[in-house]
């Protein structure tokens, strides 16, 4: 056989019968590979923002809720989310339970203190409420909690002190009354 007696396409094949890439093909082609390349980065960056959303919730927990104009005495890191603040304020402590309460924390009072129809402060560095709250975040969970009590003698009227744990399994333990009350 003769190599001039073959017929070869522009695209070098040997069989003349099969066609060749036409314009319309070459787009189509395109097409699919800009359209895998989108959806491709499109799930890229679902997942980044994910991974981010993760990393900036280990690495920046929430704070506990704290009223604005608190101000900080103390605090002290047990572990990394494991912290106790100490604050105090001049507002009145059963404002402060109030403001921990709609927080979404529930709290537990001394019978005669903070409610309706009788307020009384009992004497200097009494336990006036505590409150205890949980917060969902990214994969993790917070759980924090409040002890209100009446300042002492150095003119501040109330003293609270904030704890928080944060669970990174994302699972909150039920709330008992070994956690509630605990004043750890």
């Amino acid at each position: 056989m003769d190599i001039s007696s073959l017929n070869m396409n522009k695209t070098g094949n040997l069989n003349p019968d099969q066609a060749d890439n036409s314009p319309k093909s070459s787009r189509l082609r395109g097409a699919l590979t800009l359209a895998s390349l989108a959806v491709a980065l499109g799930a890229a960056f679902f997942v980044g923002v994910q991974i981010f959303g993760i990393l900036f919730a280990i690495l920046f927990p929430p704070m506990p809720p704290v009223l604005a104009d608190a101000n900080l005495v103390s605090s002290t890191n047990h572990d990394y989310g494991v912290d106790d603040w100490v604050y105090e304020t001049d507002i009145n402590a059963c404002d402060v339970a109030a403001f921990y309460l709609e927080a979404g924390g529930t709290c537990r009072f001394p019978p005669a203190t903070c409610s309706d129809i009788t307020f009384v402060i009992p004497q200097t560095n009494q336990h006036i409420a505590r409150c205890i709250g949980d917060v969902e975040f990214s994969l993790f969970a917070m759980r924090w909690r409040a002890l209100i009590a009446t300042g002492d003698q150095s003119g501040a009227p109330t003293i609270f002190r904030i704890s928080r744990e944060i669970f990174w399994t994302g699972e909150i333990p039920p709330a008992t009354a070994d956690n509630f009350f605990n004043a750890d």
